[in-house]
Protein backbone atom coordinates (compact mmCIF):
# COMPACT_ATOMS: atom_id res chain seq x y z
CA UNK A 1 0.00 0.00 0.00
CA UNK A 2 2.78 2.66 0.82
CA UNK A 3 4.32 1.73 -2.87
CA UNK A 4 1.12 2.46 -4.33
CA UNK A 5 0.97 6.11 -2.29
CA UNK A 6 4.20 6.72 -3.90
CA UNK A 7 3.40 5.84 -7.27
CA UNK A 8 0.55 8.54 -6.85
CA UNK A 9 2.24 11.59 -5.62
CA UNK A 10 5.02 10.76 -8.43
CA UNK A 11 1.70 10.92 -11.01
CA UNK A 12 0.73 14.49 -9.60
CA UNK A 13 4.23 15.50 -9.38
CA UNK A 14 4.70 14.44 -13.24
CA UNK A 15 1.59 16.14 -14.00
CA UNK A 16 2.39 19.52 -11.80
CA UNK A 17 5.76 19.44 -14.12
CA UNK A 18 3.58 19.27 -17.24
CA UNK A 19 1.65 22.58 -16.32
CA UNK A 20 4.41 24.30 -15.08
CA UNK A 21 6.11 23.50 -18.43
CA UNK A 22 3.40 24.39 -20.71
CA UNK A 23 2.72 28.03 -18.69
CA UNK A 24 6.69 28.82 -19.35
CA UNK A 25 6.41 27.73 -22.94
CA UNK A 26 3.09 29.51 -23.73
CA UNK A 27 4.76 33.01 -21.60
CA UNK A 28 7.87 32.83 -23.66
CA UNK A 29 5.88 32.55 -26.67
CA UNK A 30 3.31 35.40 -26.08
CA UNK A 31 6.91 37.62 -24.77
CA UNK A 32 8.26 36.65 -28.13
CA UNK A 33 5.25 37.63 -29.94
CA UNK A 34 4.50 40.65 -28.10
CA UNK A 35 7.90 42.20 -28.79
CA UNK A 36 8.79 40.57 -32.21
CA UNK A 37 9.38 43.38 -34.88
CA UNK A 38 7.78 42.75 -38.11
CA UNK A 39 10.90 44.36 -39.93
CA UNK A 40 13.29 46.85 -39.98
CA UNK A 41 12.22 49.80 -38.42
CA UNK A 42 13.12 52.99 -39.64
CA UNK A 43 15.41 54.90 -37.18
CA UNK A 44 13.93 58.49 -36.87
CA UNK A 45 16.84 59.78 -35.41
CA UNK A 46 19.07 58.47 -38.27
CA UNK A 47 16.70 60.29 -40.76
CA UNK A 48 15.60 56.98 -42.21
CA UNK A 49 11.96 57.95 -41.95
CA UNK A 50 12.48 62.06 -43.30
CA UNK A 51 14.30 59.79 -46.16
CA UNK A 52 11.73 57.59 -46.61
CA UNK A 53 8.98 60.38 -46.09
CA UNK A 54 10.54 62.67 -48.75
CA UNK A 55 10.42 59.85 -51.10
CA UNK A 56 6.72 59.48 -50.45
CA UNK A 57 5.87 63.28 -50.78
CA UNK A 58 7.95 64.09 -53.37
CA UNK A 59 6.02 61.14 -55.47
CA UNK A 60 2.98 62.99 -54.22
CA UNK A 61 3.71 66.63 -55.63
CA UNK A 62 4.73 64.71 -58.81
CA UNK A 63 1.59 62.93 -59.18
CA UNK A 64 -0.43 66.46 -58.59
CA UNK A 65 2.00 68.24 -61.05
CA UNK A 66 1.50 69.47 -64.84
CA UNK A 67 3.93 67.34 -65.84
CA UNK A 68 4.13 64.45 -63.20
CA UNK A 69 8.07 65.39 -62.30
CA UNK A 70 9.86 66.22 -59.25
CA UNK A 71 12.90 66.02 -57.47
CA UNK A 72 14.12 64.25 -54.39
CA UNK A 73 17.70 65.12 -52.39
CA UNK A 74 20.61 63.11 -53.37
CA UNK A 75 20.99 63.37 -49.17
CA UNK A 76 17.96 61.44 -48.86
CA UNK A 77 18.15 59.11 -52.23
CA UNK A 78 21.48 57.84 -50.52
CA UNK A 79 19.86 57.43 -47.01
CA UNK A 80 17.41 55.26 -48.58
CA UNK A 81 19.72 53.10 -50.18
CA UNK A 82 21.46 52.90 -46.35
CA UNK A 83 18.09 51.67 -45.40
CA UNK A 84 17.86 48.88 -47.27
CA UNK A 85 21.39 47.54 -46.31
CA UNK A 86 21.05 48.09 -42.91
CA UNK A 87 18.18 45.96 -43.48
CA UNK A 88 20.35 43.67 -44.73
CA UNK A 89 23.49 43.96 -45.98
CA UNK A 90 22.92 41.91 -48.94
CA UNK A 91 20.36 44.00 -50.37
CA UNK A 92 21.06 45.57 -53.50
CA UNK A 93 20.68 49.52 -54.64
CA UNK A 94 21.35 52.11 -57.97
CA UNK A 95 24.94 52.26 -58.14
CA UNK A 96 26.00 55.64 -57.31
CA UNK A 97 26.45 58.72 -60.06
CA UNK A 98 27.92 62.17 -59.60
CA UNK A 99 25.52 63.33 -61.78
CA UNK A 100 21.69 64.29 -61.66
CA UNK A 101 19.94 60.80 -61.71
CA UNK A 102 16.34 60.60 -63.34
CA UNK A 103 14.69 58.26 -61.80
CA UNK A 104 10.62 57.33 -61.92
CA UNK A 105 9.11 55.99 -58.67
CA UNK A 106 5.18 55.76 -57.63
CA UNK A 107 3.47 54.00 -54.98
CA UNK A 108 0.67 51.21 -54.83
CA UNK A 109 -3.32 52.14 -54.22
CA UNK A 110 -5.24 49.85 -52.04
CA UNK A 111 -6.25 47.45 -55.16
CA UNK A 112 -2.43 47.17 -55.98
CA UNK A 113 -1.80 46.07 -52.09
CA UNK A 114 -4.71 43.51 -52.43
CA UNK A 115 -3.33 42.09 -55.71
CA UNK A 116 0.23 41.99 -53.63
CA UNK A 117 -1.06 39.90 -50.95
CA UNK A 118 -2.50 42.80 -48.30
CA UNK A 119 -5.73 41.86 -47.03
CA UNK A 120 -8.49 44.35 -47.93
CA UNK A 121 -8.88 45.63 -43.90
CA UNK A 122 -4.95 46.11 -43.46
CA UNK A 123 -3.99 48.07 -46.46
CA UNK A 124 -4.08 51.39 -43.97
CA UNK A 125 -1.04 49.36 -41.73
CA UNK A 126 1.40 49.20 -45.52
CA UNK A 127 2.81 51.19 -48.23
CA UNK A 128 4.43 49.94 -51.28
CA UNK A 129 6.69 52.16 -53.01
CA UNK A 130 8.91 51.60 -55.91
CA UNK A 131 11.80 53.37 -57.64
CA UNK A 132 13.10 52.72 -61.18
CA UNK A 133 16.15 53.89 -62.98
CA UNK A 134 14.68 52.26 -66.70
CA UNK A 135 16.80 49.32 -66.22
CA UNK A 136 16.16 47.76 -62.06
CA UNK A 137 13.77 48.65 -59.70
CA UNK A 138 13.84 48.75 -55.59
CA UNK A 139 10.56 47.91 -54.49
CA UNK A 140 10.18 49.11 -50.90
CA UNK A 141 6.81 47.52 -48.67
CA UNK A 142 6.60 49.44 -45.32
CA UNK A 143 3.77 48.30 -42.18
CA UNK A 144 3.04 50.99 -40.16
CA UNK A 145 3.02 50.20 -36.38
CA UNK A 146 1.48 52.76 -34.84
CA UNK A 147 4.04 55.75 -35.24
CA UNK A 148 6.90 53.56 -36.49
CA UNK A 149 7.72 52.48 -39.93
CA UNK A 150 9.07 48.98 -40.71
CA UNK A 151 10.58 47.83 -44.18
CA UNK A 152 9.14 44.20 -43.91
CA UNK A 153 10.03 43.17 -47.55
CA UNK A 154 12.57 44.65 -50.13
CA UNK A 155 13.10 43.56 -53.40
CA UNK A 156 15.62 44.92 -56.07
CA UNK A 157 15.75 43.38 -59.65
CA UNK A 158 16.05 44.12 -63.39
CA UNK A 159 12.89 45.67 -64.56
CA UNK A 160 12.04 48.88 -65.94
CA UNK A 161 8.71 49.90 -64.18
CA UNK A 162 7.52 53.48 -64.73
CA UNK A 163 5.71 56.29 -62.73
CA UNK A 164 6.32 59.74 -62.16
CA UNK A 165 9.51 61.20 -62.60
CA UNK A 166 11.84 62.38 -60.00
CA UNK A 167 15.21 63.80 -60.47
CA UNK A 168 17.52 63.17 -57.57
CA UNK A 169 19.78 65.85 -57.12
Amino acid sequence: MYNLKLKNQKGISLISLLVIIAIIVIAVILIYSITKQPGYKLDIDNSEFIAYFSLRVSILGAQVSDNLTNTLSREYFDKLGDIVKNADSNNQWFTDADSKLFVFANSADDDAMIDYGIPAEDVDKFEITWISDGRYCAFFVMKIVGEDYYLVDYDFSADDVLGCMLTIE
